[in-house]
């Protein structure tokens, strides 16, 4: 019962602040670049208070899974995850490069061990577990989750531009979408295996997805 709470309360005001804060990120780096040095300290007093903000709405969002153990280890695995993806580039290069030496001593090609595969499996692969451990968690919200693992995938890149170096990348963000769809697919096959789901839920989950999808919100 307390793994549905997270998403009784995932309510149209709470995505609706969500999109505020994406349309406000996006004003805010369309126009710093039209401040001058001297206003330098205005811009960063507003990258500043646009993290904290999107640190609160994080923290308003996950607080309802911190209620039971598996949602516990949810957002631990999320927030280490995308913690990593965030990171500074300096740390970033150093991380890849210690991986990659690591790589280079087992059996794979080296044309798969580089610097730009491992980032895109990064991508891909973390984004599979995290799907696959928060769709087995939440399978009979299945369509919600999907909205906030691609809602995750958009931030997780949105919020690169914020840290030192890294910028936004479409591919990367393909590769998270992929992860996700692949792991929702995983995960409803496994549940069909199982006959935990009826036959008909499918047809019913795509008709809620591209039909009425607005009424899941609520």
């Amino acid at each position: 019962m307390r793994c549905s709470n997270f998403f009784t309360s995932l309510v149209f005001f709470k995505l609706s602040v969500c999109v505020l804060l994406v349309l406000l990120t996006f004003l805010f780096f369309y126009f710093s670049p039209f401040f001058g040095h001297d206003q330098a300290e205005l811009v960063r007093l507003c990258a500043w208070v646009l993290k904290f903000f999107w640190a609160m709405a994080v923290f308003w969002f996950v607080w309802p899974l911190l209620a039971f153990w598996r949602g516990r280890l949810l957002v631990l695995f999320g927030g280490v995850f995308l913690s990593f993806m965030l990171l500074p580039l300096f740390i970033n290069i150093q991380v890849m490069a210690f991986v990659e030496s690591m790589l280079k001593l087992t059996a794979l090609p080296d044309t798969w061990v580089s610097a730009g595969n491992l980032l895109s499996a990064g991508h891909f692969f973390g984004f599979l577990f995290l799907s696959i451990f928060a769709f087995s968690l939440y399978f009979s919200k299945f369509v919600n989750a999907v909205v906030l693992l691609q809602g995750s995938a958009v931030l997780s890149e949105l919020l690169q531009q914020f840290s030192a170096g890294r910028q936004s990348s479409i591919e990367d963000f393909i590769f998270d979408v992929v992860g996700i769809s692949l792991a929702g697919l995983f995960v409803c096959f496994i549940q069909r295996m199982r006959g935990v789901v009826p036959a008909g839920v499918y047809r019913a989950i795509i008709r809620r997805c591209f039909i009425k999808p607005f009424p899941l919100l609520h």
